[in-house]
């Protein structure tokens, strides 16, 4: 099990070979180990997708756990899918060359149906916007 504040060593599991994207990682470790002592608690809920807002890796593999993982089809990489009552959940290591804030960090996407909705984990930039 994957605990809070583990840093980069907790969202290894999640998005797999940390070679492939260390500043990433990097930086989520810093912006996590800033924010663990004021950090609110995350109960993430499939059915709630911004419950998802600021979950740590372990708040996300409890949410997730028992889903069978497929990768996710992504340029990013180091990512995976799962599949959710209505759709799909994606969860994404960022790229730190993407335009957009929620994209450079960690975060999950969630496709119900039409919808789309991304919601940055925890060490994501987007969260302080």
């Amino acid at each position: 099990m994957i605990g809070t504040g583990m840093g980069i060593a907790g969202f290894v599991p999640l998005f797999g070979d940390l070679a492939k994207f260390p500043k990433q990682l990097k930086r989520v470790d810093d912006a996590v180990e800033a924010t663990n002592a004021t950090r609110k608690a995350v109960k993430p809920d499939l059915s709630d997708p911004q419950s998802f807002r600021g979950a740590t890796a372990g708040d996300v593999e409890k949410a997730l756990d028992g889903l069978e993982r497929a990768p996710a089809p992504h340029s990013t990489g180091g990512g995976f899918r799962v599949r959710i009552p209505g759709g799909m959940a994606i969860v994404e290591a960022g790229d730190d060359a993407m335009n957009d804030v929620t994209h450079r960090a960690p975060y999950i996407k969630f496709q119900i149906g039409k919808k789309v909705e991304r919601i940055p984990l925890a060490g994501n930039p987007a969260i302080d916007d």
